[in-house]
């Protein structure tokens, strides 16, 4: 048997890697089509939970208990506001910690597709070089134009997980989409991979930084949560659970347990 790694003088913040919980800080990134539970999955986090809801459906998570969730979202494009409510309510956390009052156990943005929606119309407001109008006979919209938007909305994004992640468990839903064949495709005539990315597939890089990815699909009318890579998926966890997992977040944390004092 193998002596403990020493920790080292001078290092501090290290910890033993044999020591460390993989469910005492999840962060979770949950990925899947439209309408197949993801939002549903999030909220069976054991703890309390905060749901940042981007996609004005808190309807989808009526009566869950231990839940409280906040819609943000732009009512009028050309005036902004959900990125600052964002701000502010994250920032009202973060004091709320360090003056050691109670928070949330779980925080969930749902779903970053539209929380991207709420970033680029702010970044469209702040910098107008960064958009540009589309008008039709009845209205103009206004549109991201330039690779420079997309750097920002995923800078933010990272800033809103990473420091919700100091805070406590943080899980982020995803849609998907088919990952388009980049050699093969044509401006009118796309080909696919057989592979799914999350949407937009700009985003894909987030995924680098949650220790769970996880995908969400109705199979024989059950939902069922992907763990692990597939031919179509690039799942990962680093809890002990079989490949297909029902839909159940505090199930999961039980089987890994139990898995783990079984030596599976």
């Amino acid at each position: 048997m193998s002596s403990p790694t020493p920790l080292y003088s001078g290092i501090t913040g290290a910890s033993q890697a044999t020591e460390i919980n993989p469910y005492s800080r999840l962060k979770i990134a949950i990925v899947g089509r439209v309408k197949t539970g993801k939002s549903w999955l999030a909220v069976t986090c054991p703890g309390q939970k905060y749901v940042f809801d981007f996609d004005n459906r808190k309807e989808s998570i009526a009566g869950k208990p231990d839940t409280v969730v906040k819609t943000y979202q732009d009512t009028i494009q050309s005036k902004p506001a959900a990125l600052a409510e964002i701000e502010k309510d994250l920032k009202m956390f973060e004091y709320l910690k360090s003056k050691g009052e109670v928070i949330p156990d779980v925080f969930i943005l749902d779903s970053a597709t539209w929380l991207v929606k709420a970033i680029e119309n702010d970044l469209m407001k702040s910098v107008s070089r960064l958009s540009r109008d589309v008008k039709t006979s009845a209205m103009t919209i206004t549109i991201p134009a330039g690779w420079d938007i997309v750097t920002g909305v995923r800078n933010i994004c990272e800033n809103i997980i990473s420091r919700l992640s100091v805070l406590g468990h943080t899980i982020v839903t995803f849609h998907e989409e088919p990952e388009k064949d980049k050699t093969k495709s044509t401006p009118d005539e796309p080909v696919y991979t057989g592979f799914y990315a999350v949407h937009p597939f700009y985003l894909r890089t987030l995924l680098s930084t949650f220790n769970e990815t996880w995908r969400i699909e109705i199979k024989n009318k059950e939902y069922f949560v992907t763990v692990k890579p597939t031919n179509e998926f690039g799942a990962s966890t680093t809890l002990h659970l079989d490949a297909t997992e029902k839909a159940d977040i505090g199930l999961m944390i039980r089987k890994h347990i139990s898995n783990v004092a079984a030596g599976k």
